[in-house]
């Protein structure tokens, strides 16, 4: 099963998941690091103590989620922390524009905007910072007792346009 930071936050929606674990062949939960809301996405959802996140204050402790992660292990759940990487994480890529792709033309942070409201700002898949960003992530989820990391949204955005349009990062 899928959940995401969110819902993780509300104890009684986990319980409805663990429940229907409980009473299925289910044997998995993957739950977010960070939010896919629109008005703090990318914002992790516990108080992580990784050194970047802390200096930019790009976590709120809405989930205990070391806590979370033993309460679902003892009950023989496999666990899954999931984390975005490119796309999906405004709250970095507003803290670290430069980590950003950005249009050449006016320096503005590259996005996609599918919606009234929403906006997915896209951070340079070529800058090493993001990489340590995410890995230290990935290292903290490990030593919380997540059995598995999974990346998700390892890729280049939809160019509009040639990449000249973009700038060298």
């Amino acid at each position: 099963l899928y959940i995401t930071a969110a819902v993780a936050s509300v104890p009684s929606l986990v319980d409805e998941y663990i429940e229907l674990i409980d009473r299925t062949e289910l044997n998995a939960i993957m739950i977010d690091l960070k939010s896919d809301l629109r008005d703090d996405l990318g914002l992790v959802y516990y108080d992580s103590q990784v050194p970047l996140v802390k200096e930019l204050g790009l976590s709120k402790p809405y989930v205990d989620m070391q806590g979370l992660v033993q309460r679902l292990k003892d009950k023989g759940i496999y666990t899954i922390a999931r984390i975005q990487l490119f796309s999906h994480d405004n709250v970095l890529s507003d803290a670290r524009p430069e980590w950003s792709i950005r249009l050449k033309e006016t320096g503005e942070v590259y996005a996609d905007y599918p919606g009234p409201n929403i906006r997915y700002a896209y951070l340079d898949p070529t800058n090493q910072n993001v990489w340590e960003y995410n890995i230290a992530l990935g290292v903290e989820a490990a030593q919380m007792g997540f059995d598995e990391v999974n990346y998700d949204y390892i890729r280049f955005p939809d160019w509009f346009g040639t990449k000249q349009e973009f700038t060298d990062t």
